[in-house]
């Protein structure tokens, strides 16, 4: 019993490991934005634009990170080749959903340190109400993957559930 369960977490580790490979390029891109909004922050006097655009910047990859982590789900031969590894549908939905989540929360923790030792009064509402975000929209957009079939219908039902 106690082999099989250590089986199983061997599994969902490499499956982890495998999705955090396959998010490299969009984590290598999602993290020069931050990185480049860190440096206009740290340079600029102005502090709400760069807190805009850091906003903006989750929104859009809070949006694109669901889409390239669960493309599986809008093909038939990938959606069977996945389901049939022998791990659950609910295992398979959280090793995706925090993989996608780390890719996303981890760099904003980096740069909350990073700001912090600049300006430590903008980092407790800025970080907080974009991880929430994050949280939100994430989770969101996770869920209307799984809701939808294709990709156009996903991303009409996330348009339409964010303007409501």
């Amino acid at each position: 019993m106690l082999l099989r369960q250590l089986r199983q977490v061997d599994k969902m580790k490499s499956l982890f490991k495998n999705d955090l490979r396959q998010l490299k390029n969009i984590a290598i891109i999602y993290n020069s934005f931050v990185l480049l909004n860190l440096i206009i922050i740290v340079v600029s006097y102005e502090k709400e634009f760069p807190a805009a655009l850091l906003t903006s910047i989750v929104f859009i990859f809070s949006l694109v990170v669901p889409a390239f982590n669960l493309n599986y789900l809008f093909d038939a031969n990938k959606c069977a080749l996945y389901l049939s590894m022998p791990i659950s549908k609910k295992q398979s939905f959280l090793i995706k959903y925090f993989s996608g989540l780390l890719i996303l929360v981890l760099p904003l923790c980096l740069y909350g340190l990073v700001l912090a030792f600049f300006d430590s009064k903008l980092i407790s509402s800025l970080l907080i109400t974009v991880l929430l975000d994050i949280w939100i929209y994430y989770t969101l957009c996770c869920f209307t993957a799984y809701l939808t079939t294709t990709i156009i219908v996903n991303m009409i039902f996330q348009i339409v559930l964010f303007l409501t």
